[in-house]
């Protein structure tokens, strides 16, 4: 009898241990595992947050972990990345259909406003066809669906503005712009103009920027730059792009002085602005150049004018209208001798700015 029980104990200690062993790894917990990455671009290899670049590649992988003891004898485990079409549940295809525990897919995330509505789906059946084996077929799914809307776009600036309004010479400023969701990861530049909105206001300087790569916007970027005269400035902010955005922001004046709080010293003298807004004698012949360039257009048309006149008058006289034949055609040539020469001196200042 003894030895009858003991058996018994040892057959229950054996079937406790062999449960524990055993039986655990049968009823493991399904889990389906979903992720997200941009595949090309600025954003390429980053996680999509908040909304979607347009026009971009978008990588989608999931996985499958579980018990080994999933599927029914004769059964296998298959795979989908089921969609939405046009962002609505109820209308379903189902693509990347195979056979594994993982699925990898990528998709076009399309124009601005499109809908990306993606789940991962595994089943076990005897085939790879969703529409036949999800009605009734034993399935998991990703606890979260991929869910991002197309929003991205045309990169925008607003806001330009400067820190303060009251700098002096010497001192450091901020200057900053916003930027909207399409300028994610996009490079632009600041470019600070001296003269203010002036007719002959020139570049002096520019900064390079980017924006953020991460968040859904909008976006902030902040560059300071000392001032260096106190001559009016603004600053411009552009996307350097064919069709790229601009914004230009107001304009401020510097007053003389050290900066760091330093004290201005007064004084009683009368000081005479520079009209031509010139510190040397390049700066000196460039303004003398803007001159000659504005005046001579408006007397080049008085003179084709002035032509016209006397041709119409001529009354039929040949030496008049010879004459004024003449005068139209020498002032189309020194037309075209402004616009040539002009021309011809920005393509020299470009090509030397290149080469810098």
């Amino acid at each position: 009898m003894k030895l009858i029980l003991k058996f018994k104990k040892v057959v229950y200690i054996i079937f406790i241990v062999s449960l524990f062993l055993f039986g655990s790894s049968s009823y493991a917990e399904e889990e389906v595992t979903l992720d997200a990455s941009y595949l090309e671009g600025p954003l390429a290899g980053q996680v999509p947050e908040g909304g979607l670049e347009p026009q971009v590649k978008v990588f989608l992988t999931a996985g499958f972990s579980g018990s080994a003891d999933l599927c029914q004898s004769g059964y296998k485990l298959f795979h989908t990345m089921a969609h939405a079409k046009n962002g609505d549940l109820s209308q379903r295809e189902y693509l990347a259909k195979g056979e594994g525990d993982d699925v990898e897919f990528e998709f076009n995330s399309g124009p601005s406003g499109q809908k990306n509505i993606y789940w991962p789906v595994f089943f076990c059946w005897s085939s790879s066809l969703p529409e036949v084996a999800l009605g009734t077929a034993k399935q998991w799914t990703s606890s979260e669906r991929f869910d991002q809307d197309t929003v991205g776009g045309r990169c925008n600036l607003s806001n330009p503005s400067w820190s303060s309004t009251s700098v002096k010479v010497g001192e450091d400023v901020d200057i900053s712009v916003d930027g909207t969701l399409g300028c994610k990861g996009r490079d632009f530049t600041f470019e600070l103009w001296r003269g203010g909105r002036a007719l002959f206001s020139r570049i002096e300087t520019t900064i390079n920027a980017t924006f953020p790569t991460q968040g859904s916007g909008p976006f902030t970027v902040i560059k300071r730059w000392k001032v260096t005269s106190d001559n009016n400035y603004l600053f411009k902010a552009r996307v350097p792009d064919p069709n790229g955005d601009l914004a230009v922001s107001g304009e401020i004046s510097p007053g003389k002085g050290g900066g760091g709080g330093a004290s201005e010293e007064k004084s009683t003298l009368i000081e005479f602005k520079n009209p031509l807004a010139a510190e040397d004698f390049k700066e000196l012949i460039d303004a003398l150049l803007s001159w000659i360039f504005w005046l001579s257009i408006p007397i080049a048309v008085i003179m084709i004018i002035y032509s016209g006149i006397q041709i119409l008058l001529s009354g039929g006289d040949p030496a008049k209208v010879t004459k004024g034949k003449k005068i139209l055609l020498w002032a189309v040539v020194g037309l075209a001798v402004i616009f040539i020469g002009q021309g011809f001196i920005a393509l020299i200042e470009s090509i030397l700015n290149l080469g810098k």
